[in-house]
């Protein structure tokens, strides 16, 4: 009797144990709506108040015990999961390379000792003051020539005019871009890590219930420059908006061309194209979207393309609906690849091979925008199935090597919540910015050059102002039976 006695109090602590464990797991998720948790809490306490009362199969007890331990686990670690993989960025470490020419006999910095430095006016000044009081700690005496921009930076390192260049790698895609043997004419003696604080430009709103904006930023850094050179935060070469309305569950997705020519929002606000504004940081690339169609950007991601890459390798495929056919040039794997019309069924590298296809196209740059559409949303829709769930601790390493955003965790635990309480599907659509062709002076470049822009056509970036502010005040259709 004694023995049953003592039987029937441990497992009346399991149920107890297992049912604080639960509520407290309830009130630390916060992504189930609140009416199913407050509905679970109360099922729990109703069923202990039976078993006190009334006689039940200690078997159902245990197993009922179980089944709570369980669901604690799962909602305790989705939750977790969750603050590991949306984890909002307050500062970032900015990579500074000491570069030679390949052939210079400097090895290593005590080499330096007496050398001359070249150093850009476009790098940030406390990058460079960081870097003189680095210098004069470590080699002492050593010489220091300013240059205008990244490019006359270069040219007088090639002209061995200094011996050595100071190099903010987010400045690295601009000079690849000027002469793609870059890496090959040169080599990094050392590099140094130097943490920046992000300008705070985040305006939150409340995601469950109000429109919202969210720039995805896309830096086209290939695999061969990420695996010497590290993940570096540079040309923004995808820029597309999301703006999404929780209310009707739609995204209007808007494409913004690289190489708009328009007003930076930084750096002395000079003409310049949208690309380059990446070298200076997101804040400032949110400052000139925001400019360019005078709306409010809430958030960012930016993403480097080997980092998207790894994305889709995590979740094995996605499904991507092309309206054009299409056979794409060899890309760095010298493959090429077919893309019917219709959905394509696409692995990693299939992906990133369909979004930087454009010279299959008469619309060249224009069908790619589209493509990149396609694309990311391809990628979200495969993000948000259940089965992802299994994959989250890839997403999570992806995510937090490749991407640096300034969303909360407030802002996408309201949205998820909603997500999961009205299981809505979410429908897309597309526009993008046109133009015309033209060649300018970019003020972020040599002031006597000109380069390859795209003039923003006016009436259809006055139209898509239009589209966005309509979009964002849109309600759900009312049906009436």
């Amino acid at each position: 009797m004694t023995r049953k006695i003592k039987s029937d109090k441990l497992t009346i602590a399991l149920y107890v144990v297992a049912s604080i464990s639960l509520v407290a797991s309830l009130f630390y998720n916060q992504l189930l709506p609140v009416w199913i948790g407050n509905t679970i809490k109360i099922t729990a306490l109703l069923f202990f108040l039976i078993m006190i009362f009334k006689k039940i199969n200690k078997l159902m007890i245990i197993l009922l015990s179980m089944i709570m331990f369980f669901s604690s686990a799962f909602l305790f670690y989705s939750q977790y999961s969750l603050k590991r993989l949306i984890e909002e960025q307050k500062s970032i470490n900015s990579v500074i390379s000491l570069v030679v020419l390949a052939d210079s006999p400097i090895n290593e910095v005590h080499d330096m000792a007496g050398k001359v430095f070249g150093v850009s006016l476009q790098q940030e000044i406390m990058i460079t003051a960081y870097m003189k009081d680095y210098l004069k700690a470590t080699i002492g005496n050593f010489g220091l020539n300013i240059n205008p921009d990244n490019t006359s930076n270069l040219e007088s390192l090639y002209n061995r005019e200094v011996s050595v260049m100071i190099l903010d790698n987010s400045n690295l895609g601009d000079l690849i871009q000027q002469d793609p043997y870059y890496i090959y004419k040169t080599k990094i003696v050392t590099t140094i890590e130097k943490e920046l604080v992000l300008e705070e430009i985040a305006k939150e709103v409340n995601t469950s219930n109000e429109s919202f904006i969210v720039l995805i930023s896309g830096v086209d850094v290939r695999p061969d420059e990420e695996k010497r050179l590290g993940f570096v935060y540079s040309l923004s070469d995808v820029n597309i908006l999301l703006v999404i309305n929780p209310k009707t569950h739609k995204v209007l997705m808007v494409s913004v061309p690289r190489d708009t020519y328009t007003t930076l929002g930084c750096s002395g606000g000079g003409m310049d194209k949208l690309t380059h504004s990446g070298g200076y940081g997101p804040a400032c690339t949110v400052s000139t979207i925001e400019k360019l169609f005078n709306i409010d950007i809430n958030y960012y991601v930016k993403v480097s393309f080997t980092g998207f890459l790894k994305t889709i390798e995590v979740l094995k495929t996605i499904e991507v609906y092309s309206d054009v056919a299409f056979n794409s040039d060899a890309n760095e794997n010298y493959h090429r690849y077919y893309f019917n019309v219709g959905i394509n069924t696409l692995n990693a590298e299939q992906a990133i091979t369909f979004v930087r296809e454009r010279h299959a196209f008469p619309t060249g740059d224009f069908q790619r925008v589209l493509n990149q559409q396609a694309v990311i949303k391809g990628a979200i829709k495969k993000m948000v199935e259940p089965a992802s769930l299994l994959r989250i601790e890839g997403l999570i390493k992806v995510v937090s090597e490749s991407v640096s955003t300034n969303l909360s965790m407030e802002s996408v635990t309201s949205l998820v919540r909603n997500q999961l309480q009205y299981n809505i599907p979410w429908e897309f659509v597309s526009a993008s910015l046109s133009g015309s062709d033209g060649m300018e002076v970019c003020s972020s470049a040599e002031p006597d050059v000109k380069y390859y822009v795209m003039w923003p056509n006016l009436t259809v970036l006055a139209n898509l102002k239009k589209q966005i502010a309509a979009f964002k005040v849109a309600e759900p259709e009312v049906i009436t039976p």
